[in-house]
């Protein structure tokens, strides 16, 4: 499928150099914080990563809830954009401490 990816570039086009004009304003004074600069060929991407509101599972069948809820999981409806990365582990501590509440 991805055989032919690239095939009509010159090798040049993959040079390290190309992604370069990124890093340095990563490096710079006026770069934001918390950035993801994708890059490769000349290219240049903002990424991003998020997070869904997911699900709380636990017990021996576990896998096989993560499977069956992999839907709820990946429901992309109220996800957030995480400030710091502590985030995911107090997002995972609540869910936690919530089934154990109810």
């Amino acid at each position: 499928m991805t055989e032919d990816l690239g095939a009509a570039l010159p090798l040049e086009a993959l040079s390290p150099a190309l992604v370069t004009p990124g890093l340095l304003y990563l490096v710079s004074r006026d770069a934001p914080s918390r950035a993801i600069l994708a890059a490769g060929a000349g290219g240049f991407e903002r990424a991003y990563v998020t997070l869904t509101q997911g699900a709380f599972v636990t017990g021996e069948d576990a896998p096989e809830q993560v499977a069956a809820r992999f839907d709820v999981i990946s429901d992309r409806t109220g996800e957030i954009v995480p400030e710091m990365g502590a985030a995911q582990g107090m997002i995972e501590l609540t869910k936690a401490q919530k089934a154990h509440a109810g």
